[in-house]
């Protein structure tokens, strides 16, 4: 059955998309449920399945085209299916309206004859230099692999080589007799080039939502050191425990639980700044920043604030497989209220986090690194991690930012709080 494909909805703010990629061409054959394009919403951009079976008839729009949802984009029918003219079905036409034609014209009087232009005589003609047979028609040297890396390795321009193979091709032997003659070692010429990519996908919305962000916040951050060996120590026993249920909780997940617990007792830390005022939220959704080969995506957590310690492990792990094989849905990436970015596993130290509109904080998380402090007048090592917290200060003031930092840092030093 011939049907449409239309710019999909795929969250509850979503009013236009574009197509990021077509995943078929017009004449390829489709089953129901494959998927057809790659569309970029406001988060992200994500595969969307065929809603028909059969053969690609037509493709409306191009790549990168923004348009609203519902336009249809595709047509799926049989082969000999008549093609629906979709701008007739808007009211519009892709042809041009013909233009009137004007009344015939009374014969007008001969013109006459045209003056011949003056003979200029042609420039004699330069003649061109001459082509080696070295050198194919396109300008590219003919050279066997081995003398080329033979010239490579000498510097040679093979340029300045004589070819004695077939078509004057440059053969090793070649090369070598040029260097027993003591002919001049000089690296080739470098040819300098550039590439335009334009941005698309997830690296077009990740810049637009780093511009916005930057452009309308007031953003400055706090850090703090924090000793993770009990940390440590409670994430060992706590996975010893679960490790029959398949449960495995990360470092991250217990920050998670850190944060959403500090959330609920700084609420304007887990607020967003909006046109009409400070919208302030008694749920904490987590986001998770996360590197995939897409590029940077955030899936959140909703209801952090609500879950026990295994439940949000199983919840953000589940996540970060959908982020990693490019299952996310719109709707696995918004609602956030706060996010958190790793970066230890890079062996940074530390770093500064841009926020994610229209949140108002971003936890940055460094490494964990045995280092010497001090302990009661006593320089010991202890497993120390850095935390960089960049808020909006807008909506947020220094103190209360530095208390809730704090908190935080205490949070991970007595994990076992968390269970209480």
């Amino acid at each position: 059955m011939a049907e449409f494909f239309k710019i999909p909805k795929l969250g509850m703010d979503m009013e236009e998309g574009s197509i990021v990629k077509w995943l078929k061409s017009e004449g390829d054959s489709v089953e129901k449920g494959e998927p057809l394009a790659e569309v970029e919403t406001d988060k992200s951009s994500v595969e969307v399945e065929s809603p028909a079976s059969g053969v690609v008839l037509k493709l409306y729009c191009e790549e990168g085209v923004v348009l609203p949802c519902g336009t249809p984009a595709a047509f799926i029918g049989a082969p000999g299916d008549a093609i629906p003219d979709v701008s007739a079905q808007s009211g519009q036409s892709d042809q041009p309206a013909p233009a009137a034609q004007p009344a015939p014209a009374a014969a007008a009087p001969a013109a006459p004859a045209p003056v011949p232009a003056p003979v200029v005589p042609a420039a004699p003609a330069v003649p061109l230099p001459p082509v080696t047979a070295s050198v194919t028609p396109g300008g590219r040297l003919r050279a066997t692999p081995r003398a080329r890396r033979l010239a490579e390795k000498n510097q040679v321009d093979l340029r300045a080589v004589a070819g004695s193979g077939p078509a004057g091709r440059i053969v090793e032997a070649d090369v070598r007799a040029y260097l027993a003659r003591g002919g001049a070692a000089r690296p080739a010429r470098r040819i300098r080039s550039e590439t335009v990519q334009p941005l698309t996908g997830v690296r077009k919305i990740t810049a637009r939502r780093m511009r916005q962000s930057l452009s309308e916040t007031a953003q400055t951050n706090h850090r703090v050191d924090v000793d993770v060996s009990n940390l440590l120590a409670f994430r060992k026993q706590v996975n010893a425990r679960l490790e029959s249920q398949g449960v495995k909780v990360s470092i991250v997940d217990i920050l998670a639980a850190a944060c959403a617990r500090t959330l609920m007792e700084f609420p304007e830390a887990n607020a967003a700044l909006q046109a009409d005022g400070l919208h302030v939220r008694n749920y904490v959704n987590i986001g998770i920043a996360a590197d995939t080969p897409r590029g940077l995506v955030v899936p959140v957590i909703q209801d952090a604030d609500t879950l026990s310690l295994p439940d949000l492990a199983r919840r953000s792990r589940a996540l970060i497989e959908k982020a990693r094989t490019g299952a996310l849905l719109p709707d696995d990436m918004s609602g956030g209220t706060f996010t958190i970015s790793n970066l230890g596993m890079y062996e940074l130290d530390s770093f500064t986090a841009v926020l994610n509109p229209p949140e108002t904080c971003i936890l940055a998380v460094g490494r964990i690194a045995d280092r010497v402090v001090a302990e009661n007048g006593q320089a010991v090592i202890r497993p120390m991690m850095n935390l960089c917290l960049t808020y909006d200060h807008q909506v947020l003031d220094g103190a209360p930012a530095a208390r809730m930092l704090q908190t935080i840092k205490h949070y991970i030093e007595n994990p076992v709080w968390l269970l209480l």
